[in-house]
């Protein structure tokens, strides 16, 4: 006998760090509990792993260039404020 259960989750306004709390503890009580995860994705919470990972890898690949650019627009505000103070 096949038995499935679903327990849907908000993902609207679902922020990375809990998306990435909600997959722990989901392996976690899979391994603790020794079922066999045998959906394999389906569906939109199962898709949640993969959305993860895919996040994690964007934000690793902006996080280069968008780091110093924002830092260099940070010393130029604190530039210009210095000289609109001077003045």
């Amino acid at each position: 006998m096949d038995r499935r259960y679903i327990s849907p989750i908000q993902t609207d306004r679902l922020t990375l760090s809990e998306a990435a709390r909600i997959v722990e503890a989901r392996e976690r009580a899979f391994a603790e509990s020794e079922i066999c995860n045998s959906v394999g994705g389906q569906g939109t919470t199962g898709l949640l792993p993969r959305m993860v990972e895919r996040t994690e890898l964007i934000r690793s690949g902006l996080r280069g260039p968008v780091l110093p650019i924002a830092l260099g627009g940070a010393v130029l505000a604190l530039l210009l404020v210095g000289a609109a103070g001077s003045y």
